[in-house]
Order: C-alpha cells, then structure tokens, then sequence
C-alpha cells in the first residue's frame, strides 16, 4: 500500500508525584518455555532473555500502565515493536481506539516508531502489512500494588518493506512455526494486561459451585442405585423364602449378597481439587466424570488429592488433543506431572511427564 502519512498517536500521561509503584513479576508459561528450552531452542532464548526483550517489554508497558490516561484498569493492549538487539517502542492501543484512531494511524505510528529506533533507516514510500492468527501466550503474572494482573504476549502481523531500505529485521522472534518470515519483514506483537483479582475469585468461586453442584447429583445417583439395589434384594428375598420355607433368612441374605448386587453400594465421594493455576470448571467436571466412569483415571486418583497444575493448553508445537497437567498428592509423597488429554466432552489419555536427573 502507499503511504499516507497521518499525526502519530500520541497522549500524555497523567502526572502523579505522589504515586509510587511497586511493581514485581513471576514467569510465566512463554518465559518458562524459553528457560527450560535453552540448549535446544537457543536463538530463541538468546533474543528474548539474554538480550533482555522480555523485560525491557514489561518495563515499558508497565510505565505506560501506570501513567495512562484512561481510568479503566482492568484490561489494557499495547502494540509492541522491538529488535533483536533490545531496542523496542510500544502503542497503547486501547487508547488508539478510544480516541477513534483509525487502521492507517496506527500503522503510521508504528512505522515512525520504527524509524526512530533505528530498525528502518528512512520513511518507506510503500509496505504491506500482513495480519497473523495465533493464540496469545501467557507471559508473566505482575504484582503492582497488591493488585494481580497476567500478561499476555500474541504475534498479530508483520510489516514487509521494500529492498530499498535498510531493515533490522525481527525474524528471529518468531517463536512458532507456521510462519517464516524475510530480511525485510518487522514482526508486531500485542502484549495485554489483563486484571485476574476478580476474575481469579470469580471463577475459584464457580469452580467449587460446580464441584459442589456434581457431587450432590452423584450422591442423589448413587443413593438412587443402592435403593433399587436393595428393592431387588427385598424382591428375591421375598421369592426365596416362599419357595423354600425349610431356610433360614440369615442363610438366604448370605446367599444373595455374594452377588454382584453388593458392589453397586458405592459410597459417595467429594473429590480433593486444588487449583494451582486459573480455577477453571471444565476440569472440574471432567475430573469427576472421568473418576465416576471407574476407568484407568479412576485408579490413578482415587485416594489422592489432585493439584491441578496447568490449564487446558496446547503445546507451542500444537498436538492433536489439549491437555491439562495435575500432580497427585496423598499424606507422604507428591507424584510427577500427568498430562490429561482432552476434547470438548471428555479426558481421552493420560501421560506422566518424569525429569530425571543426573
């Protein structure tokens, strides 16, 4: 497309002398990813970790964060532009769009941001911009001021230059394989800061609603098994003893409980389910369905308190199923990560991921 130049979008943010931020994070999926990939994905770790893009991306989207303009807090996106040495710019764009920015602005914007940071050596003439589907990938959990917030990080598109300019390209970022991208192309990334307080309490809350919630209407199933249960131990009771008079009823009742109408008495059952992430209510229930079934699940945890590590997820080589991980914990010992493979409507396998050191 040819360029139109446009005014960059740009606010000012609010003066606050008397705010102070104390800002910390933990790792998230995509560092931990990077961290435990080092010697086999090691351009990758060197771009965002040795080269500190990762925190010097964080660093700049909290500042932004903290000084935006706009009073809603609970979930912000910035467009981000780095290179592979560290030099990065970002764009609120959820203030873009609350001015009524639009499309070709913002793309403005970011193509001055890259020429002011030295990743184009002159305003080009021409470019395309191609859009990219992908999932977002939890990168950090920020603490600021007793408030929790998760960060996500997503590829959105890439911006192709013509060979006339000079380009640092940011190919090396790229961190999935679907795409393959140039000497002349600039990746953009979206980077959100989304508020988990409420969400976090909300849906802990849900998760034990519907965990509660199927543990009653297991209770009412079971207890509606053992009444018919026993109703056909009462019937055949009854035939027993008038067929043949001579036998006792302690005899008969010995008699009818070696079958295997005594194993339909089950007790009931609450499972032990800690979330160690996101509470999420699907694994809830299909924990519980899968443990009521009886099936190899069903061994695996019965007894066991179940620490759900990991949410519902694809590997960043996507597999055929998403799983989700667990460990299981009984008075003495914790086991290692199970992977639970699932689709829409149940679990369908089970891996135990084991680290085994030297």
């Amino acid at each position: 497309m040819d360029m139109i130049y446009s005014e960059p979008i740009m606010y000012r943010g609010k003066k606050r002398s008397d705010l102070s931020v104390n800002a910390s994070y933990s790792d998230g999926t995509f560092i931990k990813y990077l961290q435990q990939n080092e010697f086999t994905k090691k351009i990758l770790f060197r771009c965002w970790i040795k080269h500190k893009l990762i925190k010097n991306a964080l660093r700049a989207v909290v500042y932004m964060f903290t000084s935006a303009p706009l009073t809603d807090m609970s979930k912000r996106t910035y467009l981000h532009v780095m290179s592979q040495n560290g030099d990065r710019a970002s764009l609120d764009l959820t203030y873009a769009q609350h001015r009524q920015s639009t499309f070709l602005n913002i793309q403005n914007t970011l193509v001055n941001v890259m020429v002011k940071n030295e990743i184009l050596s002159h305003f080009p003439t021409n470019y395309t911009y191609t859009p990219i589907l992908h999932e977002r990938t939890s990168m950090s959990i920020l603490y600021l001021n007793d408030n929790k917030y998760e960060v996500f990080l997503s590829p959105i598109g890439y911006f192709s230059f013509p060979k006339t300019l000079r380009v640092k390209s940011n190919k090396n970022l790229i961190y999935f394989p679907h795409y393959t991208l140039g000497e002349q192309d600039v990746l953009i990334f979206a980077i959100q800061i989304e508020n988990r307080v409420s969400e976090f309490k909300r849906e802990y809350f849900t998760a034990e609603a519907s965990a509660q919630k199927m543990s009653i209407a297991l209770c009412k199933e079971e207890d509606r098994i053992d009444k018919h249960a026993w109703h056909n131990l009462l019937c055949k009771l009854e035939a027993k003893t008038g067929s043949s008079e001579e036998e006792s009823v302690e005899e008969v009742v010995a008699e009818l409980l070696v079958e295997p109408v005594a194993e339909l008495l089950v007790e009931p059952v609450t499972l032990d389910i800690q979330f160690k992430c996101k509470p999420n209510p699907t694994i809830t229930k299909l924990l519980y369905q899968s443990f009521h079934t009886r099936g190899a699940i069903y061994a695996l945890m019965v007894g066991k308190k179940i620490l759900v590590m990991s949410d519902i997820h694809n590997n960043y080589i996507p597999e055929q199923y998403k799983h989700f991980g667990i460990r299981l914990s009984d008075e003495t010992t914790t086991s290692f990560t199970y992977h639970f493979y699932v689709n829409d409507t149940q679990i369908l396998f089970y891996t135990s991921v084991m680290r085994v050191y030297d």
